[in-house]
C-alpha cells in the first residue's frame, strides 16, 4: 500500500532533472563540501565579535564543546529495537566538536571528534533494521569527515570512509533494510538527506554509488515535501515537524551551498509557509500544541533560522532565541543536535528587531485541519489551538479530532498528555504502528479519545476512518471562531458540530449534537494539571495564585478523576486530572452544550 501511495505521488510530480546537475563538480570539490566554507566561518566570527547576543550564544556553545572533551567515548546502546539515542548523541557530539574546531582552529576539538568517529566506525553495524539509526549516524560521520578532513590522518580517513560506505550507503541499497524508500513521512526526509550527505562526501571515492544515491535522494525528498501543501501545516504535528523539517532544510541548505541552487524544492507548495505554522503552534505559555506523538515541552527548532533568512521574517526565530538565552548550558539534548546550524543560517540576523513583533494567527483546513488563535502577542494573551483530522491520517496520530489546548495568564490550563514512550509499550508486545480500528495502538490510554479534550459517545473509541473537518472560520475585531464537523468520528450520531469562539476575556465551546436511532450516553472531558475544586457551575482551576473558572452546562453530572489508564502498561500521568460532565441524548434529539473557560484577570 505504501509503495502504491509513493508511486502515485511520484507520477503526479515534476522531478529535478538530475542529468542536468554537474556531479563532477562535487567530485572535484575540496572539503568542506557540506554547508559552510572557510569564508562562512570568518563571517560567523565577525558576527559573534560585533553582536552581544550572538557572542553569548556562541560562548555557551563552545562551553558545551569543552565539556564534551571530558566525556567518555560514546558506546553503542540498544533500547528495544533502536540504537537511535546513540546515533543522535553521536550527531550532537561530532557536529558540535567539528563546529568548535572550524570556529577556533583548536585541534583539541578535532582530536576528540576523531576518537569518537573511529569508535563509531568500529561498531559492527549502525542497526539497519531501524534505518533512522543508520541515517543519523551517517549524518554525523559525514559532517565530521568533511569538516575535519584536514585534521584526519590517511588511516582515519580510510576508516571513516569505509564505515560510511559499508554501514551507511550500501545498506540503503538492500531491500531488506530500505523500506524508507516507500515512506511519505519524516522517515523519507531524514533518511534521504542523511544518505545524500554521505554520498556527497564520498563522491570522489565511490563516484558511481554516490551519484546513484544522491540522484535517488533528490528525487524522493520531493515526496514528503508534498505534506506541507497548501498552507504549511505538518500532518505529524509539532514534534515530528522538528525532525522531518530539520533534515529537509539540511538538504536544501546543502544544495544551495554546493550548487547555488535548490532546484525549485523550496518552492514546493506550502513549504515556505510552514515556519508560520510552527511558531503559532507555541502558545503564550511557551508550550507547544502537542497533538499526536509530540511531547509536551518546547524544542529547539534550528531550521527556523533558515526559514527566517529565506523569507526575511526574523520573527520566526523569536521563541527559539528566547529558549537559547534562557538555557544556560547547551549540553546534549536530542533536539539540540543541529545547534551549529543556527550560526550558518542566522549569522546575518539582527535580533534587536524581534522584540515588538506579534506572531500571526494560523489556519489550515486541508490535510491536517488546525486553528491556532491568540488574542495578542502578549505572554498573558488567551490562546486556543484546535485540530481536526482522522486517527488513520498517519502512524503518529491519536484519537483527537476536535481536541484543543488552552493558554491564559501565561499558563497552560487545558492540556494534551502527548505520547507514551514507544519502547515501553513495544516491550509489552503491542504493535502500535497500525492505525486500523482493532490496532493495539488504541489500547494505549494516551492515544485514545478518553485522554483528550473531546466528547465521547457511549464510552466508545472514535472511528478510525472518521474525520473532523474544519468547515468554517469567522474573524472580527472582537472575536475569532472556528467550527469543526466531527460527525463521522462517532457511531450512530446524526450530527456533531463543535464551535470554538475566542474573545478577549474567555474561550467558549459550543457542542451541537443531533442524536441517532437510540439514546446515547455522552461524556465531555478536559485534561488539566491545575489544582481544582468543584463548584455549583463547574470547576475552579488554580496554578499558583492564578485562577480560571470552567463553567459547564446545567443539569449534567460533573466528575473529576486522575488522568490514568486502566492497563498495566499505561504511563502514570502524575499531576494530571480529567474533569467534565456526563449526560444523555435521546434518539433524534438535538442538544446544545455551552462550555466557558474564564481566566481571572
Amino acid at each position: 500500500m505504501k509503495k502504491t501511495i509513493v508511486c502515485l505521488i511520484l507520477s503526479a510530480m515534476m522531478f529535478i532533472d538530475c542529468h542536468a546537475i554537474d556531479f563532477q563538480q562535487v567530485k572535484a570539490k575540496d572539503h568542506p563540501r557540506l554547508l559552510a566554507s572557510a569564508a562562512d566561518f570568518q563571517a560567523i566570527r565577525r558576527r559573534c565579535r560585533q553582536d552581544k547576543i550572538w557572542k553569548e550564544i556562541n560562548t555557551r556553545t563552545l562551553q558545551a564543546c569543552d565539556r564534551l572533551l571530558e566525556q567518555p567515548i560514546l558506546k553503542k546502546e540498544m533500547v528495544g529495537i533502536r540504537m537511535l539515542s546513540t546515533s543522535r548523541e553521536a550527531l550532537y557530539r561530532i557536529f558540535m566538536l567539528a563546529y568548535a574546531y572550524r570556529y577556533t582552529g583548536n585541534r583539541k576539538y578535532a582530536d576528540k571528534a576523531k576518537q569518537e568517529m573511529t569508535a563509531y566506525a568500529s561498531f559492527e553495524n549502525w542497526n539497519p533494521s531501524h534505518f533512522l539509526d543508520v541515517a543519523e549516524m551517517t549524518t554525523a560521520m559525514a559532517i565530521g569527515y568533511d569538516w575535519l578532513h584536514c585534521q584526519l590522518s590517511p588511516r582515519n580517513r580510510k576508516q571513516i570512509q569505509e564505515a560510511i560506505l559499508d554501514k551507511g550507503l550500501r545498506p540503503s541499497m538492500d531491500a531488506k533494510y530500505n523500506g524508507f524508500l516507500q515512506r511519505t513521512n519524516n522517515w523519507a526526509q531524514v533518511c534521504n538527506t542523511a544518505l545524500a550527505y554521505g554520498a556527497i562526501v564520498l563522491m570522489d571515492k565511490e563516484p558511481q554509488l554516490s551519484m546513484t544515491i544522491l540522484e535517488r535522494s533528490l528525487k524522493l525528498i520531493q515526496v514528503p515535501m508534498t505534506n506541507y501543501s497548501p498552507y504549511g501545516a505538518y500532518p505529524e504535528g509539532y514534534g515530528y515537524w522538528q525532525y522531518g523539517t530539520s533534515y529537509n532544510v539540511m538538504m536544501l541548505a546543502e544544495l544551495q551551498y554546493l550548487f547555488a541552487d535548490d532546484f525549485g524544492l523550496a518552492a514546493t507548495s506550502g513549504f515556505m509557509q510552514t515556519g508560520s505554522f510552527l511558531i503559532n503552534m507555541i502558545g503564550p505559555s511557551g508550550l507547544p500544541f502537542n497533538y499526536g506523538d509530540s511531547g509536551r515541552g518546547q524544542r529547539l527548532n534550528t531550521s527556523l533560522f533558515w526559514f527566517a533568512k529565506r523569507t526575511g521574517n526574523h520573527a520566526l526565530v523569536r521563541n527559539d532565541l528566547q529558549l537559547l538565552l534562557h538555557q544556560q548550558k547547551y549540553d546534549y539534548d536530542e533536539y539540540w543536535r543541529f545547534l551549529p546550524t543556527i550560526f550558518l543560517f542566522g549569522k546575518d540576523m539582527d535580533f534587536q528587531e524581534l522584540a515588538s513583533t506579534t506572531p500571526t494567527q494560523f489556519v489550515a483546513s486541508e490535510k491536517i485541519p488546525v486553528w491556532l488563535m491568540r488574542t495578542s502577542g502578549s505572554t498573558q494573551a488567551l490562546y486556543c489551538a484546535a485540530k481536526g483530522g482522522s486517527p488513520s491520517d498517519n502512524t503518529h496520530t491519536h484519537m483527537d479530532g476536535g481536541s484543543f489546548v488552552f493558554d491564559a495568564l501565561g499558563e497552560r490550563w487545558i492540556a494534551d498528555l502527548g505520547p507514551q514512550d514507544y519502547n515501553s509499550v513495544e516491550q509489552k508486545g503491542l504493535s502500535i504502528w497500525d492505525v486500523s480500528q482493532q490496532s493495539d495502538r488504541w489500547k494505549v490510554y494516551r492515544n485514545t479519545n478518553f485522554a483528550h479534550n473531546v466528547m465521547t459517545v457511549d464510552n466508545s473509541l472514535f472511528r478510525v476512518n472518521g474525520r473532523a473537518v474544519l468547515t468554517d472560520t469567522i474573524s472580527t475585531s472582537e472575536t475569532q471562531s472556528a467550527q469543526f464537523d466531527c460527525t463521522s468520528l462517532y457511531q450512530d450520531i446524526a450530527s456533531y458540530k463543535r464551535t470554538f469562539t475566542l474573545a478577549e476575556d474567555k474561550l467558549e465551546i459550543l457542542d451541537l449534537l443531533v442524536g441517532g436511532k437510540k439514546t446515547h450516553n455522552l461524556t465531555f472531558r478536559l485534561c488539566t494539571n491545575a489544582k481544582l475544586s468543584q463548584t455549583d457551575h463547574g470547576f475552579l482551576l488554580k496554578i499558583g495564585t492564578k485562577k480560571m473558572q470552567v463553567i459547564l452546562p446545567p443539569n449534567t453530572e460533573l466528575f473529576h478523576y486522575e488522568a490514568t489508564g486502566s492497563k498495566s502498561f499505561d504511563a502514570t500521568n502524575t499531576g494530571y486530572q480529567i474533569i467534565g460532565f456526563k449526560t444523555r441524548i435521546h434518539a433524534h434529539a438535538t442538544r446544545l452544550f455551552k462550555i466557558e473557560l474564564l481566566p481571572y484577570k
